[in-house]
């Protein structure tokens, strides 16, 4: 039993430590609009020269007033320590008040933090609560996230069909590692039926923005002739599109794929490989 205890606790490490890798807060500030008053302009402007105590003190008092922009902003300067001493709890107190406010940002964060557990054991409960008020209003990073965390089962009842769900409305506006994970999904045929079609169709759209391990599962799929016409013209381009950017797999299989090609082809895959360019979706 002390195996089996341990095993299952390798697991849930690994699991937690898989949906960390992309669970991150959203950095980016609430910027400045034609509609932004002057103190909250005066931080913007000051946050874009680096002087970010200046940025800090511009809207500590707007977010005091109530004001969820700057509420969420000064949770992003207490969470990085720009312009103040980096404060997790007064960056979670200062989401929590713009969050309530609606915003889905400040959401996203909370769970993140909640995810986390910084300083402290992860709270799963309040996590998802967070997760599922910004998944809810279309945030599409929250949406992937609460995907990975019903298909590890984590702090919940592992559900395929809540993560295929939450993937799917992810990849659909355009979030390259939900399309990566739903190519995934229906390649291992994991709580579904397998589909290589549809396996092939995800990949590839988060192939075309440039994501490594979806290019490489492409190739492989051209190589085999799963879910697609078998082509080794397209497999090679595929994977020597990922191992350029160090995806040690494709790095085996452009090896492979060169020394069972003929050269004409060879070269023609390598020519479609040097001028191509990630399309990025929105």
């Amino acid at each position: 039993m002390v195996g089996s205890n341990h095993s299952s606790g390798m697991k849930a490490r690994r699991a937690k430590a898989a949906v960390l890798a992309f669970v991150l807060v959203c950095g980016a500030l609430t910027t400045a609009s034609s509609t932004a008053n002057a103190d909250f302009d005066t931080g913007w402007h000051a946050y874009q020269k680096t002087d970010f105590a200046g940025a800090f003190n511009a809207w500590q008092p707007l977010a005091r007033q109530g004001d969820a922009r700057a509420q969420f902003n000064l949770g992003i300067l207490y969470d990085q320590g720009k312009g103040v001493a980096r404060d997790p709890a007064q960056a979670i107190h200062w989401w929590r008040l713009a969050a309530e406010q609606g915003m889905t940002a400040a959401e996203h964060n909370l769970a993140s933090h909640f995810l986390a557990g910084e300083g402290g054991d992860p709270d799963f409960e309040e996590a998802l609560t967070w997760l599922k008020r910004a998944a809810g209003h279309g945030l599409a990073r929250s949406q992937y996230t609460l995907g990975k965390i019903f298909g590890y089962g984590l702090g919940t009842t592992r559900d395929m069909k809540s993560a295929v769900n939450w993937m799917r409305k992810a990849a659909e506006q355009g979030h390259k590692g939900a399309q990566y994970n739903l190519g995934k999904i229906f390649r291992d045929g994991d709580g579904i039926s397998p589909n290589m079609v549809a396996a092939v169709y995800w990949f590839r759209r988060a192939a075309n923005q440039g994501h490594a391990r979806a290019q490489s599962r492409l190739s492989t799929r051209y190589e085999r002739g799963e879910g697609v016409q078998a082509d080794n013209i397209q497999a090679l381009f595929w994977a020597l599109l990922a191992a350029d950017q160090g995806e040690q797999l494709a790095v085996e299989n452009v090896a492979t794929l060169r020394r069972s090609m003929e050269p004409a082809d060879v070269e023609l895959a390598e020519r479609r490989a040097a001028t191509w360019k990630a399309k990025p979706e929105g």
